[in-house]
């Protein structure tokens, strides 16, 4: 069972900057902010943290390429890394340092379904989208 816990002040929500409380039973844990209801896992927060605190090293990761891991798409795509699938694809014109969730959501539907369908196991990108998830979860 997972049971509220007190808001931790130091930990705040990435999307509305207010303060998240951590879930009670949870395999690793996981932080909810209570204003927007936003989750966030431990790695995800030290990932941040030193985003955060050094925005300019080159070594800096965008979530999405550390989502989608070199296992993960070895495992579950046509393509070697995260890098390869956006490059092979048309639908894209962003640099994969600016590509977000929300930029992937403002394509048409139907296309993006069908580059999915086409390359990977799955049959749409919110099915890819969320086994990467769980995937990075179980990490």
């Amino acid at each position: 069972m997972i049971i509220e816990q007190e808001c931790d002040p130091k930990i705040r929500c990435p999307d509305c900057d207010k303060p998240m409380y951590a879930l009670k039973g949870a395999l690793s844990p996981i932080f909810v902010c209570s204003y927007c209801g936003a989750t966030i896992d431990e790695k995800s927060i030290r990932l941040n943290q030193k985003r955060t605190n050094d925005s300019n090293q080159e070594d800096s990761v965008p979530l999405l390429q550390n989502l989608f891991s070199g296992q993960f798409m070895k495992k579950y795509t046509d393509f070697k890394s995260f890098t390869e699938f956006i490059n092979n694809c048309d639908l894209f014109c962003q640099s994969l340092d600016e590509l977000s969730q929300e930029i992937i959501a403002e394509l048409p539907e139907r296309k993006i379904n069908r580059y999915v369908r086409e390359h990977t196991r799955f049959k749409t990108w919110d099915q890819m989208f969320e086994k990467a998830v769980e995937w990075y979860l179980k990490m």
